[in-house]
C-alpha cells in the first residue's frame, strides 16, 4: 500500500486553485482510496511548508496541483514548498509529479541529481488550462466542467498506472497516449481545446529513473495463529460410594472417606481378650469355665474318686485316695 501525498491549495481566485485542487483534493482521492492505497491531503489552507516537510518522509509519491517556476513549486497562497537546490537525499525513492508551470526546468532536474532511485513528471513551459466555469468548484465528481475533466483525466492516466505497478516510463507513455485520444474527441468540437491538449503533452518531460515504480507491497500477514486445542474433556466427578457427595480430585474423596466415614464404617480393632483360665489347686490342670474346674475337682480329686493310685501318682494328686472312701 502506497503513501500518495497530494497538494490542493484550492480556496483563492485563480483558475488552477478554484477548479482543479477541488478536485485533487476529493475526487482523486476517492480513486486512491478505491485502488487500495492511502492519501495524505493538504487542502487548501492547510496546504502549507510545515504540514508538507512534516508528511513528506512518510511519501511514496507526491501528486497535486500548485504554482510555480523554474525553480519553485508552491502551496496555500503562493507559500514555498520546495525551491532549488534541493537537499541532497530529500526524495530519495520518491517519485514527484505535481502539476504546475516550468518546474521541468531547474526543480526536477536539481531533484533527479539529488535523490536515488527518483522519478519525476514537470512542465517545460506555463501549463495551459481552459475552463468553462471559473469558479469554485465542489470537485465531488467528474462533469461539473467538462474542460477541466479532460485534463484531470489526462493527468489521472499517468498516476494511475503508477499506482498500478507500471514503471515511470509507462506511466508517462500511458499519459501522453491519453492526451492524444482526448484531443482527438475534443477536434469536432473544440479545435482550441484539442490544440492545449496537444501543447501541454508536448512540453511534459520525465526526468529521473525511467524504470521506477512503486516498491513491492507485501500483502498484510495475518497474526500467527495458536495452535488448535484440544476440545474440553468433560469434567470428571468422583462419588463417595458411602454419602454420595462428588469431589473432582480423587485424592480429595480419599480424603473424605478416611476424616468422615472411616471411624464409623471400620472401627479400630479391639486387642484379643486374654482367655481366662482356671488351674486346679490339686494338680494344675487348667479350665477356661470355672463350673468345669468345679466339676473337675469332685469327680477326680474328692468323692468319689475314680483314678487309679498310678494315674493320682503321675498328675501329682495331693489327696491320699483312701482316705477319701
Amino acid at each position: 500500500m502506497a503513501k500518495v501525498l497530494i497538494t490542493a491549495p484550492w480556496g483563492w481566485n485563480d483558475i488552477a486553485t478554484q477548479v482543479w485542487a477541488p478536485y485533487e483534493a476529493r475526487w482523486f482521492k476517492k480513486q486512491v482510496l478505491q485502488m487500495g492505497h492511502t492519501p495524505i491531503v493538504l487542502e487548501q489552507d492547510k496546504c502549507r511548508k510545515s504540514n508538507y516537510e512534516q508528511n513528506l518522509p512518510q511519501a511514496d509519491v507526491i501528486f497535486g496541483v500548485g504554482h510555480g517556476n523554474s525553480s519553485i513549486y508552491t502551496g496555500y497562497a503562493l507559500e514555498l514548498l520546495e525551491s532549488t537546490p534541493v537537499d541532497k537525499g530529500k526524495y530519495d525513492n520518491k517519485l514527484f509529479a505535481p502539476v504546475s508551470c516550468l518546474v521541468g526546468n531547474a526543480l526536477l532536474p536539481n531533484m533527479a541529481n539529488n535523490s536515488q532511485n527518483f522519478a519525476g513528471i514537470g512542465e517545460l513551459t506555463e501549463y495551459w488550462l481552459i475552463a468553462k466555469f471559473p469558479d469554485e468548484h465542489l470537485g465531488q465528481n467528474l462533469g461539473e466542467d467538462e474542460y477541466v475533466e479532460t485534463f484531470i483525466l489526462a493527468e489521472f492516466e499517468f498516476r494511475k498506472n503508477i499506482l498500478m505497478g507500471k514503471t515511470a516510463k509507462e506511466a508517462f507513455d500511458a499519459m501522453l497516449a491519453k492526451y492524444e485520444e482526448l484531443a482527438k474527441s475534443w477536434e469536432n468540437r473544440d479545435q482550441e481545446m484539442a490544440d492545449t491538449l496537444r501543447y501541454d503533452a508536448r512540453w511534459r518531460r520525465l526526468f529521473g529513473d525511467p524504470d521506477w515504480k512503486l516498491p513491492e507491497q507485501q500483502p498484510p500477514q495475518p497474526p500467527p495463529q495458536p495452535p488448535p486445542q484440544p476440545p474440553p474433556q468433560p469434567e470428571i466427578h468422583y462419588a463417595c460410594p458411602f454419602c454420595g457427595i462428588e469431589f473432582k480430585n480423587i485424592d480429595e474423596l480419599r480424603t473424605h472417606i478416611l476424616d468422615v466415614h472411616k471411624p464409623d464404617i471400620c472401627p479400630p480393632p479391639q486387642p484379643p481378650q486374654k482367655e481366662i483360665h482356671y488351674a486346679c489347686p490339686f494338680c494344675n490342670t487348667e479350665f477356661n469355665d470355672i463350673d468345669k474346674l468345679k466339676t473337675h475337682i469332685c469327680t477326680i480329686h474328692l468323692y468319689p474318686c475314680k483314678l487309679s493310685k498310678i494315674i493320682r501318682s503321675k498328675i501329682g494328686c495331693p489327696i491320699d485316695k483312701n482316705c477319701l472312701n
